[in-house]
Formats: structure tokens, C-alpha cells, sequence
């Protein structure tokens, strides 16, 4: 979970107080827990906020008997933040059920339709050899122009691209299968309108274009197998 909401009226009147040290270890831990889904024990917290000197690890310890509850276990919960991850999958869980139905209702309207005068009926065998039918995930990598999706990607608010090494090509063509394996009912689009979809939808996502520059994502990070995953499940989408 990369995004929470921040109430500064609410967080004034709990940790006014602090100092500017116990300040910005509450706020670590807080970002860290979010982030990570799940809490810390003492030794934990020590090292996501980075702590190292006496005066950094007694402000740790202090917001975390005071604003965290300690387990059997040892670990340091909140109530607030566990309610609040819990809320944000049970709403993923039904944003992807309703696009799953919403998908489902498309087909079948479209199956519904009138048939055009010689076109062949749904799942006909291709006539000749040189009908080419779609029945892989295949993509021709002379069908993708790096060029044009270089293009409408430094269009958006995703962070630029300012070179298209062979890897970074490679990458490309096996994200653009994995973009026809989510969505095969657009197999037959062009790869360039697949990208211009996947990056109007990605630069709708705060956390892949809001994180300050030094660690904002690129396009490496983008087309990791682990995290274009990710993407196309929703898990970045604003909420």
C-alpha cells in the first residue's frame, strides 16, 4: 500500500508535542508500516527508520510505546493502521470484482450483436493459408514501434525516457505479451494503442508519478516482471 491518507488536524492534536526528532521517526514508521503491510518489532523499527545514534533510537522507542501497542509477540501494532490496510484490499478486492463483471457483461453484449454480412461466425477456422487467425499471445517485434510509445510515454507524467537500449526493447515486447495475457480481448489492437492505454493508466496512479525524485520510478522499475505484474493486477491504481 503506497498511498495513505494524512489528516493534518488529526496528527497535530496526537503528536503536536514531539520533537522534531520523535517527529520525523513517527512519520517513518508510519510510511514504513503502510508501505510494508505489516509492523515491527523494536529491532524492526530501529531499521526502517534508520536509527543509529542513542538520541535516534530512544525517539523510536518512545513513539512506539506511545502510539503503537506492543503484541505477544513483541511486535508494535496500531489500530488505526490495520484498519486501514484491511479497508484498502476489501475495496481492491471489489474494484477488481466489479471490472471482472463489467468485463463479463462486454463479452456477452458483444457476442449479442448482429452479424456482418461476411463475416465469419465466432471462433471460425481461417479458409485460406493466408488468413492469419489470432490464436496466441504472440507479438510480431516488427509490429511494435519503440519510437511512437517512447513518445507518448514522455507525453505523460510518468517519469521520461530519454534512451531505448536493445534490453530495455526486449522488455518492452515481452510487458506488450503480458498486456494481450491480461486482456486478450484486445489481441488484435495495435501495440502501440496497448501502450497508450497502459500509460494513461499508469500515470493516473500517485504512486508511480507523485514520489519525490529520489525514488521516483522509472522505466526499469515500470517493466520488471514482479512490477508491471502489479500494475496490470490494479495495485497501484488511485484510489
Amino acid at each position: 500500500m503506497h498511498w495513505y491518507k494524512r489528516n493534518i488536524g488529526d496528527y497535530a492534536k496526537k503528536a503536536g508535542r514531539l520533537t522534531m526528532i520523535q517527529h520525523g521517526s513517527y512519520t517513518l514508521l508510519i510510511d514504513a508500516c503502510y508501505d510494508r503491510e505489516q509492523f515491527p518489532t523494536l529491532e524492526d523499527a530501529i531499521e526502517w527508520c534508520w536509527a543509529s545514534t542513542n538520541e535516534e533510537i530512544a525517539a523510536v522507542e518512545f513513539v512506539l510505546n506511545r502510539f503503537f501497542k506492543k503484541d505477544d509477540n513483541g511486535v508494535f501494532r496500531q489500530k488505526r493502521i490495520e484498519e486501514e490496510i484491511e479497508n484498502y484490499h476489501l475495496k481492491s478486492e471489489t474494484n477488481k470484482r466489479i471490472a471482472i463483471e463489467r468485463e463479463t457483461n462486454r463479452k456477452k453484449k458483444s457476442t449479442k450483436r448482429v452479424q456482418v454480412v461476411n463475416e465469419p461466425p465466432p471462433n471460425q477456422q481461417p479458409v485460406t493459408n493466408n488468413q492469419q487467425p489470432v490464436t496466441n499471445n504472440k507479438v510480431d517485434a516488427n509490429a511494435i514501434n519503440y519510437v511512437k510509445i517512447k513518445e507518448y510515454w514522455n507525453k505523460s507524467n510518468l517519469r521520461e525516457i530519454r534512451s531505448l537500449s536493445e534490453s530495455r526493447k526486449k522488455l518492452i515486447k515481452a510487458r506488450t505479451k503480458n498486456i494481450v495475457e491480461a486482456f486478450p480481448e484486445q489481441k488484435d489492437s495495435n501495440p502501440v494503442n496497448l501502450w497508450i492505454k497502459i500509460i494513461d493508466w499508469m500515470s493516473q496512479s500517485i504512486f508511480l508519478t507523485n514520489q519525490t525524485d529520489w525514488k521516483k520510478v522509472d522505466i526499469d522499475w515500470i517493466l520488471n516482471d514482479t512490477n508491471f505484474a502489479k500494475i496490470l493486477d490494479g495495485k497501484y491504481n488511485q484510489e
